[in-house]
């Protein structure tokens, strides 16, 4: 979600859960700041050999969305 600036007296609420999914790792994580709603879904996959694949997708107020996908290897 990254660093969010928050104006004085804005309302803000956060919500996260983390759980496990058939082997993944699934978190998401959904933030209101003032007039801004981002909801973050995050699954981390642990694959052989010490890799580690993790899945993000970001939605910031319904138009602003990202997705990043990462393939971590350890040699």
């Amino acid at each position: 979600m990254g660093k969010q600036t928050v104006a004085a007296n804005a309302d803000a609420q956060a919500f996260g859960i983390k759980t496990s999914i058939a082997g993944n790792t699934v978190a998401f994580k959904a933030i209101t700041n003032g007039t801004t709603d981002t909801n973050k879904v995050i699954i981390t996959r642990k694959l052989g050999a010490g890799a580690t694949f993790e899945a993000t997708y970001e939605d910031k107020d319904g138009k602003d969305a990202t997705l990043d996908l990462e393939l971590a290897v350890k040699f």
